[in-house]
């Protein structure tokens, strides 16, 4: 038996109760596909064959039609369609209605990092993770344009929009690392929009939950860094160390020694950044847009962030020294 961890005709190793169906309904297209156009191609080059010019004169031969022929190439082809249609709406079915117990995850899209959410108050970011053999269901979400939560080895694909909600579920059966891609273009970094689905077994999972649960007891600058990694999804647009220690390219401008420092604006004026500064960012982020970065590229958080997470956020960025 094929190991399900092995990718087979490129397709990514089966992680989930689903992927074998839609692997097998995906290939039987494929080989059907095959099978028409090798009897095309065969049928064509028979007659070119058969029928070649031989020189001399022939006659032509008048051919009526072949009631036989005309049903069968008719009806055959439209139950065979309509065959593949039941099947496909029945794995679409599948997919579309969880099972009643479900493990719920919240998810939420925003440029450009995903955020997830459990029912105890476990927060992360980038990251989430689920018991292996258990069937769970991700409620998501966008706050801002259209993202596509996309898990290859699950086989599932579901568009993530603002201001309403969308649902997928999957049971995952490998433990491990599974890649989360966003298959809906959403901007600068979109290709950078990526997840983890860490794949745990029951302990695990329940010491993994236990560990991402709020802490209200930690400092405010702790807060900060775990809303600006979380929640905020801040890291996909800012550097929080030296050019030299994190020399990738930033969409938004390098937050390492930031307070304090006297910015140039787009439109000539400077500015000291201070706490008012920063919040104003946050809140409304095209007010003042530093030169060399482009203007609108950041998401507004006014309504998103409270004040006391933006308080806290804060007091992390003036701690990156």
């Amino acid at each position: 038996m094929m190991d399900p961890n092995t990718p087979s005709f490129m397709l990514p190793p089966q992680a989930s109760t689903l992927a074998p169906s839609y692997d097998l309904l995906y290939l039987s297209i494929t080989y059907l596909c095959i099978f028409c156009f090798v009897l095309i191609m065969g049928a064509m080059t028979y007659f070119v064959y058969k029928y070649r010019y031989r020189g001399g004169e022939h006659k032509a031969v008048e051919i009526t039609h072949n009631t036989t022929l005309e049903i069968a190439w008719s009806v055959i082809p439209l139950f065979v369609v309509i065959g593949l249609f039941v099947w496909g709406f029945r794995l679409y079915l599948d997919m579309a209605i969880a099972p009643r117990d479900a493990m719920e995850v919240r998810v939420t899209g925003q440029k450009w990092v995903w955020n997830f959410e459990y029912d105890n108050g476990a927060t992360s970011s980038k990251e989430f993770a689920v018991p292996i053999g258990k069937p769970v269901k991700l409620v998501m979400t966008s706050r801002d344009v259209l993202h596509s939560f996309y898990v290859p080895s699950f086989r599932n694909k579901m568009d993530v929009v603002p201001n309403r909600y969308t649902t997928l579920w999957f049971q995952a059966t490998q433990l491990g690392d599974q890649q989360v891609f966003c298959a809906e273009y959403c901007g600068l970094d979109h290709s950078g929009m990526l997840a983890q689905v860490h794949v745990l077994s029951e302990p695990a999972f329940e010491k993994w939950v236990k560990d991402h649960s709020e802490d209200k007891n930690a400092a405010p600058h702790e807060r900060g860094k775990k809303i600006f990694n979380g929640k905020g999804g801040c890291m996909a647009c800012h550097a929080v160390k030296s050019e030299a220690e994190q020399p990738q390219p930033v969409i938004g401008p390098r937050l390492y020694q930031a307070f304090g420092r006297t910015e140039k604006f787009q439109d000539g004026t400077t500015g000291v950044v201070t706490e008012n500064y920063i919040r104003e960012s946050i809140e409304m982020p095209n007010a003042k847009t530093v030169a060399g970065f482009a203007a609108g590229a950041m998401p507004t958080f006014k309504g998103v962030l409270n004040d006391q997470e933006i308080g806290d956020l804060i007091a992390y960025i003036k701690t990156l020294k």
